[in-house]
């Protein structure tokens, strides 16, 4: 006779409990980063059969209007019988709830067929595959140009944001792994005034450059445009951008660029990237969803 399964939010202090569930993962992050993982704008929670976590999954607040799914595990006692999908469609349902929530979806590597029929399971559909094309050294890349001049007015950093991706509603890398459908949310006055933003010579392309860490350090480069190596001087100031980041961090610095597969024909026969990770960003609820299920919901 199978338990009853249920479900509670695992908190800082349920290390342990986390720990007691064998997944077969070495290193798991989820384990070495549980306290920043299950605190804050982070929503962990286990799946449980009587006494023993099973599952695990949860959602990170960006925004306060944008989660994405996540941290899904599962006991290599009891995968096959559907737990992923249980977890995963609990968790969601719990974000649904969230007033604050507008938008749900999730990221996951392209290779990573169980997380993706998971995703089509719960009706989290893909809208942008793209390589996180990464390179530790980009200083023989593109065009050599002039360094571009750096944009510190924040009209003007908001201007170029409005033109090339909230009103086109181009999905924003807000961190590295963490792409989202553009609006204005995205974008407050602290993460503009930290961002930095370059323009050429004639001001038409600008970049923003960002600082990450994920694990390791990232120059994260942000250009909405796929004329990557046609720009005098682009990737010139990016690798200037990256040695300053090296020198403030003292350690290896690596460039993160979101390159969508359309694009990836773009780049030039001998460029350094590394593009064997793709990720695929899926939606589950939009603004217009979380709309229409507030109004039936009054």
């Amino acid at each position: 006779m199978e338990m009853e399964r249920w479900m509670r939010q695992l908190h800082v202090e349920d290390l342990d409990v986390y720990q007691s569930m064998e997944t077969g993962i070495e290193d798991d992050y989820i384990a070495r980063f549980f306290e920043r993982i299950s605190s804050g704008n982070n929503r962990l929670f286990g799946l449980f059969e009587g006494e023993d976590l099973i599952a695990t999954a949860g959602y990170t607040l960006f925004a306060g209007r944008y989660a994405m799914l996540g941290r899904l595990r599962a006991s290599q006692a009891i995968r096959g019988k559907n737990i992923g999908t249980d977890v995963l469609t609990r968790v969601l349902e719990l974000a649904k709830q969230d007033p604050a929530v507008d938008w749900i979806g999730a990221n996951t590597e392209e290779y990573n067929g169980p997380a993706m029929r998971v995703l089509e399971k719960i009706q989290a559909y893909p809208i942008l595959p793209q390589h996180a094309a990464v390179a530790k050294d980009v200083s023989g890349l593109g065009e050599k140009g002039p360094e571009w001049q750096e944009v510190t007015d924040l009209e003007v950093k908001r201007s170029w944001l409005n033109e090339t991706y909230i009103r086109t509603q181009q999905p924003f890398p807000l961190q590295c792994y963490y792409p989202f459908p553009a609006t204005e949310s995205l974008f407050d006055e602290e993460s503009l005034q930290e961002w930095r933003f370059f323009e050429n010579a004639d001001r038409s392309r600008y970049m923003i450059l960002k600082k990450d860490m994920k694990r390791y350090h990232y120059t994260q480069v942000v250009y909405p445009w796929d004329d990557y190596f046609e720009q005098p001087g682009l990737w010139d100031t990016v690798a200037i951008a990256q040695t300053e980041h090296k020198e403030e961090v003292q350690d290896d610095v690596t460039v993160w660029l979101d390159l969508p597969k359309t694009h990836a024909y773009k780049l030039p026969a001998d460029h350094p990237f590394d593009l064997s990770s793709i990720w695929v960003l899926h939606e589950a609820v939009n603004q217009l969803t979380r709309e229409a299920t507030k109004k039936a919901a009054r």
